[in-house]
């Protein structure tokens, strides 16, 4: 009788150790989509390590003051968010500098009385000042990005997960 208890146990271990063990599949979406969320025993240093953009000159990674010294895994990964947004951000406005100044003259382009001119700089001023509507559009375009943004991937600000991403989601993923 012993022996058969002792077989299955040695069952029930060893299905429970190939059910844990993590799929092939598994292992490469991880390798492929390293922003995901981390282990809980990783901290935040090594997790910094892992993300897109660690090159040479700096193999290991740069961080002159230290931010990711101490730094849990949900700030490292908020921070990451917040830096993907903002240099999408930048890189749309300083389009919108290039397209302003250089369209200003093209026939196609909305100014159809030809009194927006001048460095791209003014241009926003020169738009309120003819009564055009444009700051509220904008702001609703913005507010509703924003929110599909938050509703991706932003975890519900239950108890301590307030101000934290879904584990789930892939930094800067949106769509």
């Amino acid at each position: 009788m012993q022996t058969i208890i002792n077989r299955a146990s040695r069952n029930v271990a060893a299905s429970s150790a190939a059910a844990a063990k993590p799929s092939a599949r598994n292992v490469a979406l991880r390798a492929a989509a390293p922003e995901t969320a981390p282990a809980v025993t990783q901290d935040g240093h090594e997790y910094a390590k892992t993300l897109p953009g660690i090159s040479q000159p700096f193999p290991d990674m740069f961080d002159p003051a230290g931010f990711t010294r101490g730094a849990k895994v949900r700030d490292i990964r908020r921070w990451r968010e917040s830096e993907i947004v903002h240099g999408r951000v930048a890189m749309l406005a300083a389009l919108g500098f290039i397209v302003g100044e250089q369209l200003e003259d093209f026939p196609a382009f909305v100014n159809f009385d030809g009194h927006i001119t001048g460095p791209a700089i003014y241009q926003f001023q020169q738009v309120e000042a003819r009564g055009a509507v444009f700051w509220e559009p904008l702001l609703l375009a913005i507010g509703l990005a924003e929110s599909y943004r938050v509703a991706v991937g932003w975890a519900t600000p239950v108890g301590t997960g307030f101000n934290s991403l879904k584990d789930d989601y892939e930094l800067g993923n949106i769509g």
